[in-house]
């Protein structure tokens, strides 16, 4: 089915495999061609990440501030976390902010993907002094290699 689908649509069966895990997102005009051609099954607010997902809210899983900056939050029974924007401003997160979620230890840690890469290259500044181009000195070290052959 899923390959007709793609058939139908134009689209690589890799491409709609994509789609379909939610690992890629498609354009406005390929969601609403997708959501013609299943006639509505799949809608296309959902494909762009439009229509709410997840149970629907209950106030027992709204997020609790706790001291010191912690938030105490439980995870639905269908396995969605709720935050509240209250909770996301007091976390110094922004609306539509994609978030990185690592295991460590007993603990989880969530961070901005923006903070993230905000804090590799304030590391990566550190250990590159200041007119150093690693890109020149990479392509230099590549035709060296080169013309040793």
């Amino acid at each position: 089915m899923q390959a007709e689908l793609a058939r139908r649509l134009n689209l690589g069966a890799g491409t709609l495999s994509s789609i379909r895990s939610g690992h890629r997102r498609p354009s406005p005009e390929l969601a609403k061609r997708i959501e013609a051609a299943t006639d509505g099954e799949v809608r296309a607010a959902a494909l762009l990440g439009l229509e709410e997902q997840g149970a629907p809210f209950d106030h027992e899983t709204a997020p609790q501030p706790l001291s010191g900056g912690r938030w105490m939050a439980k995870v639905a029974a269908d396995g969605s976390l709720f935050l509240t924007p209250e909770a996301v401003a007091a976390m110094g997160l922004a609306p539509g902010e994609r978030l990185v979620m690592r295991p460590d230890g007993e603990e989880v840690r969530i961070n901005s993907s923006d903070k993230a890469l905000k804090a590799i290259r304030k590391e990566f500044r550190r250990l590159v002094p200041e007119g150093r181009s690693v890109v020149d000195e990479l392509i230099a070290d590549r035709r060296a290699d080169a013309a040793r052959e």
